[in-house]
């Protein structure tokens, strides 16, 4: 049950970012900051605020992640993390710093797959996140939907 909880607020977080980033003023300001940072502070857009609000908002979501794992997974300790972001950053290797769609793609990937390599083989369950990896970077060198 808690797997299913957290799965719904997973996707239910991911699109309210969505919302967020492509709808609203700070959304924008957000990713014209990223792109331009210099532009977006000569058009008047307060960039100290900008990255405040990032910041923020980082780590409201790594807050809520970490209960989130939690909730699957009662018995975690402060050095259970390494693993969670070498996830975090391959995730961000295959969907790519800019593309949403491609980073929530390639966790969606990475997460079925580790969970049915947990099912059918479980000593192999890390390393399939590699295999991964490895096998979009070969396939698909420039990001799961990059052009």
């Amino acid at each position: 049950m808690n797997m299913v909880v957290a799965a719904v607020l997973s996707v239910l977080i991911n699109a309210i970012m969505y919302v967020f980033m492509r709808s609203t003023k700070l959304g924008l300001a957000m990713r014209a900051t990223v792109e331009e940072p210099v532009g977006t502070q000569l058009v008047g857009v307060d960039i100290l605020r900008v990255h405040l609000v990032s910041f923020s908002i980082g780590c409201l979501t790594a807050m809520l992640a970490g209960s989130m794992v939690y909730l699957v997974y009662p018995n975690l300790t402060p050095y259970s993390g390494t693993f969670y972001t070498i996830i975090a950053l391959i995730t961000l290797i295959l969907g790519g710093r800019r593309n949403f769609l491609g980073s929530v793609v390639g966790a969606f990937i990475l997460g079925w797959s580790y969970y049915a390599m947990l099912k059918f083989k479980a000593a192999l369950a890390d390393s399939i996140i590699y295999v991964i990896l490895i096998a979009i970077l070969i396939i698909r060198p420039k990001e799961l939907f990059g052009r």
